[in-house]
């Protein structure tokens, strides 16, 4: 069966990309694109009866403007009630985002016709490409988009994968207009990674610090209690032996992950060339070729940390992978350097998905936002990157980041605790991708499990995995749904 969507006849390449993605990929579907002169979208097929018709509010509205600001579309707070098109949706509650301001009508099934009051192609368009982001002025210290210039936190659904949950609602209304098309088996995973931006603690081998950490512990608990290892910790760090030091933690890590059926991946930096904010360890240190072994032989995962300028830099990017590269290989661990994560999280929409692709990586997993954890892309399951400057998708894959552990527990950002508010956001976060059977990516740096609580949190999230809420939880949902 061949879906055949019809469609205004403006921004073909993106709406394209769009159904490649929706339909394609994700529905595993057959389809193919017919430009019309008409005012929405319409699915249909032509081996039978049966349509399913949708708004088209985004593309061929800011086809006229393209890339100009006044094409950002504004948020909608609009909630409408999934309830029509069944009980066993796979979303996190049935009162599902519009996204999109605009007049879209409502649900309406009519035999096999059925019509969704939602722009779907438009919307994964919009969130997955990060058109926004091309426009919006509002930066923070690094260069970076905050959370809350986004269309998401502006509409109230950045704690949702929106556009997992629309296309649910599409591919329900497909199979009720159509019904010989398959239903979809979908798993929720947790993929756990951790960025090494300091495998030990620089300051760990001066009296400064040894001072400062055995006041600390007095101050805590009153008691030299703790001072003897502290001491160890200096003395070892004196010699160039790591394994007392405080953000040595990955063999717990890995342990941890085993224990549960897991595995990280764990992303190293390799630059040659560090710049203020760049962390001073050389991939080429021994004590750091004994890790990289360790973390191969136990069956775990190696990619890149792209250093602080490489965001927008491919020779330098290029440069770090086969430095990487090249320490893999003279360590006899057979494995591409193919996957990885911007420092800080950097990136320029216009400039950092070909900087990556250019640099030979294959999957990155950068876009969260670091001031807030989340749904940056509006989804949680891994797609392929669009180049908005030439209008072309792209090789290169994203494995959106929903959650930074410093985005929740530390400071200067939500500083939640980690056995309270701190574990329930995460946990939310973990069921909403669970809901929508998305993959749950947890990033949790080696140097912040210091804290008996931040290793609770940790290893209980990963014993826990991705497990999928019940998908009827609004009907104890109270907030205003309008339709």
């Amino acid at each position: 069966m061949t879906l055949l969507v019809e469609t205004p006849p403006t921004r073909l390449a993106e709406r394209r990309y769009a159904l490649s993605v929706v339909l394609g990929e994700w529905l595993g579907l057959r389809w193919s694109l017919r430009p019309v002169e008409r005012s929405g979208v319409r699915i249909s097929v032509a081996e039978g009866v049966g349509e399913v018709t949708m708004p088209d509010l985004f593309l061929d509205r800011a086809a006229g403007a393209w890339l100009e600001p006044s094409s950002l579309p504004r948020p909608s707070d609009r909630r409408w009630d999934a309830t029509p098109l069944g009980r066993a949706l796979r979303v996190v509650d049935r009162a599902v985002p519009a996204v999109l301001d605009g007049d879209a009508g409502a649900f309406r099934i009519e035999g096999r016709a059925v019509h969704l009051p939602i722009d779907v192609f438009g919307v994964a368009f919009l969130m997955l490409s990060r058109y926004e982001e091309l426009l919006l002025v509002e930066r923070d210290e690094h260069d970076r988009i905050p959370a809350e210039a986004s269309l998401a936190a502006r509409g109230g659904f950045l704690d949702r994968p929106v556009v997992d949950e629309q296309v649910e609602l599409l591919h329900r209304a497909l199979r009720m207009a159509m019904p010989g098309l398959p239903a979809l088996e979908r798993a929720g995973r947790l993929k756990a990674s951790c960025d090494v931006d300091r495998p030990f603690d620089p300051d760990a081998g001066s009296t400064a610090w040894l001072l400062r950490r055995v006041a600390g512990d007095l101050l805590r608990r009153g008691t030299m209690r703790g001072a003897r290892g502290r001491w160890a910790q200096f003395r070892g760090a004196r010699r160039g032996d790591r394994r007392d030091d405080p953000f040595n933690t990955f063999e717990w890590m890995m342990r941890t992950a085993e224990a549960a059926g897991r595995r990280i991946r764990f992303h190293f930096m390799a630059t040659d060339d560090p710049g203020p904010i760049d962390v001073r360890y050389r991939i080429e240190d021994p004590w750091i070729r004994a890790l990289l072994r360790s973390i191969h032989e136990r069956g775990h995962e190696i990619g890149l940390h792209g250093s602080y300028a490489s965001a927008v830099d491919a020779e330098r990017l290029g440069r770090e992978r086969l430095a990487l590269q090249r320490v893999l290989d003279e360590e006899g661990i057979e494995a591409p350097v193919a996957t990885g994560r911007q420092h800080y999280l950097r990136w320029c929409p216009r400039r950092t998905p070909r900087v990556l692709e250019a640099a030979g990586l294959e999957v990155d997993s950068t876009l969260g936002f670091a001031d807030r954890p989340g749904f940056r892309c509006g989804s949680c399951r891994s797609f392929p990157m669009y180049d908005l400057a030439a209008a072309t998708p792209l090789r290169l894959r994203q494995e959106p980041l929903v959650c930074m552990e410093c985005s929740v527990l530390g400071t200067p950002y939500l500083a939640l605790d980690p056995d309270g508010e701190g574990g329930r956001t995460m946990r939310s976060l973990r069921d909403a991708c669970g809901a929508v059977g998305g993959d749950f990516t947890l990033l949790w740096h080696n140097s912040e499990l210091h804290r008996s609580g931040d290793r609770r949190l940790y290893a209980a999230l990963l014993a826990e995995g991705a497990a999928p809420i019940a998908a009827g939880r609004a009907a104890g949902d109270r907030r205003e749904v309008r339709q």
